[in-house]
Parts: C-alpha cells; sequence; structure tokens
C-alpha cells in the first residue's frame, strides 16, 4: 500500500491499520471499555506526549464527513486516532507510557 504522507495531515489515516482502527471503534461503540477514569488517566499522559497530533483542517473535514464522533487529535507516533485508542482495553502506547489493561477488574 502506498500511503500519503504523514506530514500532511489531511491523509493521516491512510497509514494506519484499518483492521485496528475498525476494531477499536467497534470495541468502543459496542463492546466493554474502559472505565473513565482510566480513559481519563491515558488522556492526561498522551495530553503532555511530544508526539500528541492535531489534524490539520482538511483532515478535519474529511475525518468528521466519516465519523462524526471522531476526535481530531491522533498518536504521531503510532498514528492511532486517540479517541478510540484511549478507551480500548488491549490498546497500549508504542512509547511505553501506558500499557494494556490485563486485570478485568479495570
Amino acid at each position: 500500500m502506498v500511503a500519503a504522507p504523514v506530514s500532511t495531515g489531511a491523509f493521516v489515516y491512510l497509514d494506519m491499520d484499518i483492521k485496528l482502527i475498525a476494531q477499536s471503534w467497534k470495541r468502543a461503540v459496542f463492546e466493554r471499555e474502559v472505565s473513565q477514569e482510566l480513559f481519563e488517566k491515558r488522556l492526561e499522559i498522551c495530553d503532555k506526549c511530544k508526539f500528541k497530533r492535531q489534524l490539520t483542517p482538511a483532515g478535519q473535514v474529511i475525518i468528521s464527513v466519516v465519523n462524526q464522533k471522531a476526535n481530531l487529535f491522533y498518536c504521531g507516533s503510532c498514528n492511532c486516532p486517540l479517541e478510540a485508542k484511549l478507551r480500548h482495553l488491549d490498546s497500549y502506547c508504542p512509547e511505553k507510557f501506558w500499557g494494556k489493561v490485563v486485570d478485568a477488574n479495570y
């Protein structure tokens, strides 16, 4: 697959694992997700991270047409949308700032 340069922002999602993103959104919408408390802890870490990126205005228009629930921020290290990534039980930070949930009592 040939992906557009990540630096354009508008096409950042072309360089992502589409299957993982779809699974993340499915779990965020239909399945049990991490607790609000854990989501907020992860978000606090990501908010301070140098890899947190915001989509360009063109990217914001494209993604808002595709998914109204989508957040306008993504991880610059793995290119995953933060909203889905932070809520996914099996998600982890590629920079090892936070990990997967291994305890069912999260």
